[in-house]
């Protein structure tokens, strides 16, 4: 395992969201992904569908721009597209198993998968995940081996509070049932702490992910994530646990994934989070830890040592 980072970028204005997810999309081909097909948007007159025709950020720019990518065991996929409603807009379908290899995909239509889901939008306008372009720093990361996690997240210049993300995360191997297809969740949130306990816990903006995939009562929900909490020291974690009590050093904890308490439907457990992790003490956000992480409201994630976190 070993993450390939771009951090510390300036959401610029020329291309703001499309520079973002260009970037993205860059870092991900790092890691092993693979750009299946691609279209170049409204007018644009650029459509492959066998590789990526969106060399530049300039090129992500355009309306409905879109691209189909693989993680490198070519098992799971994203169609991602630049919405119509400008660069912060943005639509972005996954296939666990199926691919998108169907449909009549073009300059400005994705493909479809008999298993598509969406994680954010749900048109070809896109529904807004960036902030105005020249408000906000952005910062990524994907795991070049399985199971093949990132995430993208921004944050608002000079406070460094988070303001949208998107995170592919799996589950721990061993801490899932062994029947589960698609062992992974993905979350996209946008407009301010989308990776605090509050949302990362509530039925109606935690993670999506598949419940009972392939069976008769496979699912596309959300996933909450759970919590420890005391009723003699209240909440333990995340922030609340502290440092390592020996040798003072930053803790966190796995986040345990599943539905149930107050969930209507679909009672069942899916793992322990691989890459996002509960922090043990209370730090401000973008403060890096001594154990190679950084923090995003109340989470912990994957960050290059040695580099200063820019606000």
């Amino acid at each position: 395992m070993a993450y390939l980072y771009d951090p510390n970028n300036v959401g610029g204005t020329v291309n703001g969201g499309a520079q973002a997810m260009w970037d993205l999309k860059a870092l991900l081909v790092s890691a092993g992904w693979t750009v299946l097909g691609s279209g170049g948007g409204t007018g644009s007159g650029l459509y492959s569908a066998v590789g990526d025709i969106l060399t530049t950020a300039t090129l992500m720019n355009v309306s409905r721009a879109w691209f189909r990518i693989t993680d490198p065991a070519g098992v799971r996929e994203f169609c991602i597209q630049r919405g119509s409603g400008g660069n912060t807009a943005w639509w972005i379908r996954y296939s666990a198993l199926d691919k998108f290899t169907g449909g009549a995909p073009d300059e400005d239509d994705m493909p479809t998968a008999t298993d598509v889901q969406n994680v954010w939008g749900t048109t070809n306008a896109g529904t807004a995940l960036f902030n105005t372009a020249g408000y906000y720093k952005y910062h990524a990361a994907a795991d070049n081996a399985a199971p093949y996690t990132f995430y993208l997240v921004t944050c608002s210049n000079g406070t460094g509070a988070p303001y949208s993300c998107f995170v592919f995360d799996a589950m721990v191997a061993g801490s899932y049932p062994s029947q589960d297809a698609d062992p992974r969740i993905v979350h996209c949130h946008a407009g301010g702490t989308p990776l605090d306990l509050s949302r990362l816990t509530s039925a109606a903006s935690a993670p999506f992910g598949w419940y009972a995939m392939n069976l008769g009562g496979e699912t596309w929900v959300r996933f909450t994530g759970h919590y420890l909490f005391s009723s003699g020291y209240g909440q333990l974690y995340p922030n609340g646990m502290g440092p390592n009590p020996y040798t003072d050093e930053d803790m966190d904890f796995p986040i345990a994934w599943g539905r149930g308490g107050s969930a209507a439907t679909q009672f069942g457990w899916k793992g322990f989070g691989a890459m996002m992790r509960w922090t043990g003490s209370d730090h401000s956000n973008m403060q890096p830890l001594s154990n190679g992480r950084v923090v995003f409201d109340d989470i912990s994630l994957p960050w290059p040592v040695g580099v200063a976190p820019v606000r």
